[in-house]
């Protein structure tokens, strides 16, 4: 198994997930030349690991539909072949 065995900071521009607050959804946006897969996980506050998909592409946008979530802090983390990382959203 290849993983990351460190959390590396990554530039703000490679992943970048809006509306933040929001309240039905999350889109995340991602430009990961390197990587032709990526592992996205949702965690809440606590870290408890709400959801995990993977994405093929370096190059994608998705949606997550958390409407049904509490009102929040939630972290969206993601992790490719070199890197994990993770960013912050509330869920009003």
């Amino acid at each position: 198994v290849n993983a990351p065995t460190a959390i590396q900071s990554l530039p703000q521009d490679e992943v970048k997930i809006f509306p933040n607050p929001t309240v039905q959804k999350l889109v995340i946006d991602y430009d990961l030349p390197t990587a032709n897969r990526v592992i996205f996980t949702l965690l809440n506050a606590t870290g408890q690991t709400l959801k995990t998909w993977e994405e093929r592409g370096n190059k994608n946008r998705t949606e997550i539909i958390i409407a049904d979530y509490p009102v929040g802090t939630y972290f969206l983390k993601y992790q490719t072949k070199t890197k994990i990382h993770s960013l912050k959203f509330i869920k009003q």
